[in-house]
């Protein structure tokens, strides 16, 4: 049972810049659960979908073990795993009338178990060391079909973690479709592709369209798993975009992570990747190059979708 002050902090839930970092410390370390179901809650989906609270449970707490914490992985660790998840509420919650609860509890799978198993390497380096996920998966999204495989093997193989059972077996194959899809939207190798359906899919649904009526139109309703993929994709790098305390932290988690894999690179005689040398990296300039070309583009077109400040999502 969640203490009083940290039902009190989860009352913030709703806010873009809730603190991750505070929830950590309330539920000594282990966030997910809590947040997940407030969140499930929030949506309604134990009144709309065949599951049940402890089953939830049981497989927000499967899926945050199976998470390196801070001490093992500095930025790619369960607090970023919950992050992204609450992201993706914050970002539903402008669209929530669009979709179905099936699609609201995809999301949120999808959101939690992004990176579950990361273990603090980039692909980039996975590919280079021929590591054997690398060779699983022939170099291609390593990390992601990682991420997704691990979902689905917490969810069918850890006891009564099967969110979908009680649903119909064609809804199945559509949540498994979707998650799948989502999580493999975070390579970041897809962004331009990513950006690039946005911009089309923005541009041709507010040409002539009153704002008001842009979330009822049927050329939204044919794009909703498009735009689902790229929700997940925009609360992956959502760090970027918070408020300066929480940003500042997770930059710096980020940063010490990617100069270790510097140092693994130089040890195993590899060239050192461009963010990933902590003697030359410049970390403000690499952060604004960050924000201006990979942020700013996608968070003005979610402006320009859900009509509001792109600022505060």
């Amino acid at each position: 049972m969640p203490s009083e002050e940290t039902l009190e902090h989860l009352r913030y839930f709703c806010s873009w810049n809730f603190d991750i970092f505070r929830l950590t410390v309330l539920c000594a370390g282990s966030p997910m659960v809590a947040l997940g179901l407030r969140l499930f809650e929030a949506h309604g989906l134990f009144q709309t979908c065949p599951i049940h609270v402890d089953q939830v449970a049981r497989f927000f707490y499967h899926i945050e073990r199976r998470y390196a914490t801070i001490d093992m992985v500095p930025y790619h660790n369960n607090q970023h795993g919950t992050d992204v998840m609450h992201s993706v509420h914050v970002m539903l919650s402008t669209l929530v009338a669009s979709f179905t609860p099936l699609e609201v509890l995809s999301c949120l799978i999808a959101g939690a178990g992004h990176d579950v198993e990361h273990f603090g390497r980039t692909n980039v380096y996975l590919i280079k060391k021929r590591h054997n996920l690398a060779m699983l998966y022939n170099d291609r999204s390593v990390l992601e079909n990682h991420h997704a495989r691990v979902t689905f093997d917490v969810m069918f193989n850890e006891p009564e973690c099967n969110l979908i059972a009680g649903f119909r077996p064609d809804e199945q194959k559509d949540i498994r479709k979707l998650v799948v899809d989502m999580i493999m939207a975070t390579d970041m190798v897809k962004h331009a592709r990513i950006l690039e359906e946005l911009v089309r899919f923005v541009d041709k649904l507010t040409n002539g369209v009153r704002s008001s009526r842009i979330c009822f139109s049927p050329l939204f309703f044919a794009h909703l798993d498009a735009l689902a993929h790229c929700m997940v994709h925009m609360a992956d790098l959502g760090s970027a975009t918070k408020e300066w305390r929480l940003c500042k932290e997770w930059t710096d988690r980020l940063m010490e992570e990617f100069f270790d894999e510097g140092d693994a690179e130089r040890a195993d005689g590899l060239p050192v990747g461009a963010l990933n040398d902590r003697f030359k990296v410049d970390t403000p300039k690499a952060q604004i190059g960050f924000i201006t070309y990979v942020c700013q583009p996608l968070w003005h077109q979610w402006n320009r979708l859900v009509n509001r400040n792109a600022d505060t999502v």
